[in-house]
């Protein structure tokens, strides 16, 4: 048959992660297939085998040998009723598995097979329709209220058992014919069985989608009729087509993500984000999954009762002004997320997004599959194609960038943007930067100085009025999250610029200003009356004005969370040089701001980022793991990213000495060598003079109580083995700068994850943004374990999902999770009774309500791990805690619970159904 192991069209498969069953279910994509090889035009052969022909081959026997269960898997294959929309659904949109029409054939597969086609139709499946969407039911003749029970794909009816009360089913024991023949379930062919239920679910959903589209029967005009014109146990499996749940986007060839709706109100969802999907099982393995906590409850009950939650296409445009266009069907189904990337098509001309829909339902009419919905209802997720890093292995882009690298094919928008961001920060000289830098941490200081619990704010508001100016509050800019929020707080600047300078001149007259106050206010004024600052301000509103109109689909987008491009090696590093250069003005413990000379050493320390010893295959060794350096970064350029320790040393640890000096407060000498010499003689002394200051310095960077303690025990096996080494005598006599550049630089000492991140925060990070630079190290993270194929909006939920997880992020492999994910035992049920899923369940009914009801008492979650990101993105300005009227037992029960599942994933804290 010529078949290779890559090709998508050979066959669709189903894995059925429900090991009970035992079985892998087969199904087969018989229409006009679609040709994702690169190398093929789509115009693959149509198998038109009438379903009259030569009687089907029976069930496979595992006992045989593989090439004869090959030849018969090929000839069941080539038997089965042939439908021209069966391409067009569900089973069409599985990720198939290739391999078994390789000759390396797997013979369990083809036992599961066979086992589960002898139980296809078993007394509980027939007993029930409610899970056998292939059977409808059929008012009695007689019409005396009951119903008979008929196939919908050969309109058999049920015999012995073929009526039924409304209280019940009766067990059919048969299959009749229109003919009259009876066929007895045990000798009733099992492939022939197989097939009415496979291709009825096409069937059967084609037929609803085009009675949703009015295009079907007169009597059904409306969803609402539609939906009651079934029983309610069929209701539930309905696809609804016309009702989006969810947004699917940027789907190329292989990679692909779900996100929120735009418009929640109308529209329900889960934020799924599937990742790498590729034609095989390890594809299927890497779908990545992040449950965001809106509406768990709902949710829950469709998904697993087997809902095909939606039905998606999206669009496309590169930045060069050609067109491609894509679509996926997305859905669960035996409860995997599954996903058909269709195929994407190069066009001429600039065409709207409506233009680009008509054509790709064009393109699908062609391969004989019906479109429901021919308007575009996809509005701005059509513009919605973000930055990605995939590979192209199923389909021919013809997609150069701007870099001529073929490595790094990016699409339109983040593609743009990107062009944006190297603009400003690759032609940017030293002390633009430095002026640039100066805006940035005034916007950060102005928010606090005017912010909502000061009598400030109002003052403010009164001199603006007074000045004949409209009053704006001015909004943070350190925790915000997209371009255009930063742009809205520099506008607000701008705008309100001689009030906010009179307000802050009468402050400064204040008789309650402290010392501190009066210092920080004082630093302030010069920054905001120097000569640049105005001239800076307006720069800088161009700039996010620019990225602003590139990026008009983040503000939209719920699920990417992050500033768009956040990923991108230039953009991390352009931010970089904002917040985290030789200049640290935006240092949390820095007092002299702007205190540094321009001049100092910016232009010659952008450049000392060199490569570690080479390994010998053009890379970087860092723990273990090789990285490979952007190939048109070179030591000359402005920009230059590395995870290496050298980056690391020279960033971040270049100001050690400053922070760290013994005649600073007392709480930073614990970071010194002189105090950590003093431990050296009784071990024990470490929990006495270093524990109880680290633990204070790590509470006020934010962490959780389980994060300061491992962090503690990371640091104090660094010191410990710092203490040991044969030089510490030497080594104690280092400034604090040349200790840790030694110990961070020696290969011998295990440096984590967790301590370099608390250094990073220490010394560079904004003030106001410990969640911004918590996603920076985790990313870096991510990125270094060789997960470039990922896009943004996949990484981010990896990110997500690691955040939360209650454990080491070293020890943790998301993939491992994922696989996980899909193969548990047992029905993946919500357990509504257990504390945990009440908990929270329970935080986001008050979550909702929290608008309408007055708020209680603010209650300090203890159990930060199992929250989710999601919770804060309402609000970012909202910095209070969670409410929670939960009395004292049901704490105690949840904390319980809680130190049961400490160790479970997070999909098992959800689904808590063993």
């Amino acid at each position: 048959m010529g078949i290779s192991n890559n090709c998508p069209r050979t066959a669709n498969f189903i894995l059925n992660d429900n090991r009970k069953r035992q079985g892998e279910v087969i199904h087969r994509n018989d229409a006009k297939r679609t040709h994702l090889d690169s190398g093929h035009d789509g115009d693959s052969e149509v198998n038109e085998i009438d379903s009259t022909v030569t009687p089907i081959p029976t069930s496979i026997n595992p006992k045989c040998t593989p090439v004869n269960q090959i030849n018969s898997m090929i000839q069941i294959r080539n038997h089965m009723p042939s439908l021209p929309t069966f391409d067009a659904m569900i089973l069409a949109s599985m990720p198939p598995l290739p391999h078994l029409w390789n000759r390396q054939l797997d013979t369990s597969i083809l036992r599961h097979v066979a086992l589960y086609q002898s139980s296809l139709f078993s007394t509980s499946v027939m007993q029930n329709p409610t899970v056998s969407p292939w059977l409808e039911h059929v008012p009695d003749s007689k019409d005396n209220g009951n119903y008979r029970l008929r196939c919908k794909w050969c309109n058999a009816f049920l015999a012995n058992g073929n009526r039924r009360d409304r209280k019940g089913y009766k067990q059919p024991s048969a299959l009749m014919t229109p003919g009259g023949m009876l066929h007895d379930k045990k000798q009733a062919n099992d492939n022939e069985l197989l097939t009415h239920a496979s291709n009825d679910v096409h069937l059967d959903a084609l037929d609803y989608a085009k009675e949703c589209a009015g295009q079907g029967d007169a009597r059904k005009t409306s969803l609402s009729t539609i939906r009651k014109s079934y029983p309610p146990q069929e209701r539930y499996w309905i696809p609804e087509i016309n009702l989006f749940k969810m947004a699917v986007d940027h789907i190329q060839s292989n990679t692909a993500i779900a996100r929120w709706p735009q418009r929640t109100r109308n529209l329900r969802g889960i934020d799924a984000n599937i990742g790498y999907i590729h034609h095989t099982t390890e594809g299927l393995k890497k779908i990545m999954t992040s449950i965001a906590p809106y509406e768990k409850s709902k949710l829950f009950m469709e998904i697993n009762k087997g809902n095909p939650l939606t039905v998606m296409v999206d669009t496309y445009q590169d930045v060069k002004g050609r067109h491609l266009l894509g679509v996926a069907f997305m859905m669960w189904y035996q409860k995997v997320p599954c996903i058909k990337a269709y195929r994407l098509i190069k066009l001429g001309g600039d065409l709207t997004s409506q233009a680009m829909f008509d054509a790709l339902v064009l393109e699908m009419e062609k391969d004989k599959i019906d479109v429901a919905v021919k308007s575009n209802l996809v509005g701005l997720a059509a513009d919605g194609a973000a930055v990605n890093l995939g590979i192209y292995e199923s389909i021919s882009t013809e997609l150069v960038s701007w870099t001529g690298r073929s490595l790094e094919k990016v699409w339109c928008f983040g593609h743009r943007v990107n062009l944006v961001v190297k603009t400003l920060f690759e032609n940017t000289g030293p002390a633009d930067i430095f002026e640039i830098r100066r805006v940035m941490l005034s916007l950060g200081k102005l928010a606090k100085l005017f912010g909502s619990k000061t009598i400030w704010r109002e003052r403010l508001r009164e001199q603006a009025e007074r000045d004949g100016l409209r009053p704006k509050n001015i909004k943070k800019i350190t925790t915000t999250r997209w371009a255009n929020d930063k742009r809205v707080a520099l506008v607000t600047v701008q705008y309100m610029y001689p009030s906010i300078i009179k307000t802050m001149e009468d402050r400064k007259d204040y008789p309650g200003t402290t010392a501190a106050q009066m210092d920080d206010l004082l630093d302030l004024i010069d920054i905001m009356k120097d000569k640049n600052y105005v001239s800076t301000l307006a720069f800088m509103l161009d700039f996010y004005e620019v990225l602003d109109k590139f990026s008009m689909w983040a503000q939209k987008d719920s699920a990417t969370r992050l500033n768009i491009g956040l990923f991108r090696q230039r953009f991390l590093s352009g931010i970089r040089r904002l917040f985290a250069g030789d200049l640290h003005h935006l240092g949390v413990f820095l007092r002299e701001v702007g205190s540094i000379d321009v001049g100092n050493s910016q232009t010659e320390n952008l450049y000392i980022y060199e490569n570690d010893e080479d390994d010998g295959n053009e890379g970087v060794k860092y723990r273990g793991i090789t990285l490979k350096e952007d190939e048109d970064i070179t030591s000359e350029s402005f920009i230059r990213l590395s995870n290496s320790r050298k980056i690391f040393l020279a960033s971040v640890l270049q100001q050690a000495g400053r922070y760290f000096k013994e005649d600073e407060d007392m709480q930073y000498r614990i970071f010194h060598p002189i105090s950590i010499g003093q431990t050296s003689g009784n071990p024990r002394s470490m929990d006495t003079i270093v524990k109880p200051p680290f633990i204070a310095v790590v509470t006020k960077l934010g962490y959780e109580e389980q994060e300061r303690n491992e962090l503690y025990r990371e640091y104090k096996l660094v010191i410990d083995l710092a203490i040991a080494l044969p030089n510490f005598a030497n080594l104690q006599k280092l400034s604090a700068q040349a200790f840790w550049a030694t110990i961070l630089l020696d290969t011998k000492i295990p440096w984590t994850a967790g301590l370099r991140g608390l250094f990073k925060k220490l010394m560079i990070i904004p003030s106001g943004s410990v969640r911004l630079e918590t996603l920076f190290s985790l990313t870096g993270y991510v990125l270094t374990k060789g997960r470039l194929s990922l896009d943004v909006c996949t990484a981010d939920s990896i990110l997500t999902i690691m955040m939360n997880l209650p454990r080491d992020l070293t020890h943790w492999d998301p993939y491992l999770y994922v696989l996980n994910f899909l193969s548990q035992d047992g029905f993946r049920t919500a357990d509504f009774n257990s504390p945990m899923y009440k908990k929270l369940l329970r935080k986001d009914t008050t979550e909702r309500n929290r608008i309408a009801e007055a708020p209680q008492t603010p209650f300090e979650d203890e159990d930060a791990n199992v929250e989710m990101m999601d919770e804060t993105d309402e609000d970012d300005d909202d910095d209070d805690d969670d409410d929670d009227d939960e009395d004292n037992d049901s704490a105690d029960a949840e904390q319980e619970a809680m130190e049961n599942v400490e160790d479970l994933s997070l999909f098992q804290i959800y689904w808590d159904g063993n």
